[in-house]
């Protein structure tokens, strides 16, 4: 069976390359893996958020960080046979 990913996802880019792995390899055995990305997630203050660094502290986390640590994720689920659908298709795959 093919394991399920949604195209939206998330950046842990707080944690360690090495949590953030972990995470991902734990969550590789799932059927459906839903990665949620908000439109903050790959922005920073260079993107007119100044005022916000003092209470979203990704805020304060270059945005090319952020795209790594998100490219690494999901270069790492697609690695581990995972594919990439919409919530829609991936709730009528597993729901099948």
């Amino acid at each position: 069976m093919r394991r399920h990913v949604s195209t939206c996802a998330w950046a842990s880019v707080f944690l360690p390359r090495c949590a953030r792995s972990s995470i991902t390899l734990a969550c590789a055995g799932q059927p459906l893996v839903n990665v949620e990305l908000h439109g903050i997630d790959v922005l920073d203050a260079a993107d007119g958020l100044e005022g916000l660094r003092p209470h979203q502290p990704d805020v304060r986390v270059p945005r090319d960080e952020k795209m790594r640590a998100l490219r690494a994720i999901v270069d790492e689920l697609r690695n581990l046979g995972h594919e990439f659908v919409t919530l829609k298709d991936a709730a009528g795959r597993v729901g099948a």
